[in-house]
């Protein structure tokens, strides 16, 4: 029941309230650390929209990670925004924790917490706060629910909004793992397909994620292209 009724939570934010993550980023993001592992990260979208003031608006995140406790994983993060007819800028700096509160497996649900600062390097000020927790549970032999619950505090608009992203990811292989992805927040709600995977070799890992993301109301660009890759070792 606590299953249908988280992911009910999740696929209804398209359709309230609910605040999103970071516009920048459209990650969900799990709640198991894997202790030493360092990862460099880049992660790309594009916008398209009927609005050309946003139209072909691309953002891009570079992130080093790692794995420094058993429970901890710690990240550094900059943001670059580039926007129609205009060149790259850096737009923000943020440092990035996930926290593992429960094994893997353990009980049904996988629980971590998510705590994230960002800094605005366009204003040379603290731009929000972000945190809350992580959730994942399996279902069925081969899928995967999660969702991310966070409370994000803008420092320039100074109000506390929620936030829901929520992933439904089938395991068919290793290398293959398709998805529907959701995103809500207060303004703006977006879902779609993404697939990913991850390639072992005997010293690395490589990662990597491509999606489309479609607007569901107004305020939301009509699509979104995303991509992500990653090295881990």
């Amino acid at each position: 029941m606590l299953k249908k009724n988280l992911l009910t939570l999740a696929l209804a934010a398209t359709a309230t309230g609910i605040s999103s993550t970071a516009s920048a980023y459209s990650l969900v993001y799990s709640p198991t650390v894997e202790y030493g592992e360092t990862e460099v990260e880049l992660y790309a979208q594009r916008i398209s929209d009927d609005n050309p003031v946003i139209d072909g608006t691309q953002q891009y995140v570079i992130e080093f990670g790692k794995g420094v406790t058993p429970n901890l994983f710690l990240e550094v993060k900059v943001e670059i925004e580039k926007k129609p007819n205009q060149s790259r800028e850096t737009e923000a700096v943020a440092i990035e924790g996930i926290y593992q509160l429960t094994e893997q497996g353990e009980y049904s649900w996988d629980v971590g917490l998510l705590a994230e600062v960002e800094y605005s390097t366009q204003q040379d000020e603290l731009k929000e706060i972000e945190f809350g927790p992580i959730l994942a549970t399996e279902i069925g032999s081969n899928m995967t629910f999660t969702t991310n619950l966070i409370a994000e505090y803008e420092k320039a608009e100074k109000k506390i909004e929620g936030s829901v992203n929520a992933q439904l990811k089938w395991r068919l292989s290793q290398s293959f793992e398709p998805a529907i992805e959701v995103y809500a927040d207060e303004y703006s709600k977006s879902m779609g397909p993404v697939v990913m995977g991850k390639i072992k070799t005997e010293s690395a890992k490589f990662g990597y994620q491509l999606g489309w993301l479609f607007g569901l109301n107004d305020e939301t660009a009509d699509n979104t292209l995303k991509m992500m890759v990653e090295y881990e070792f």
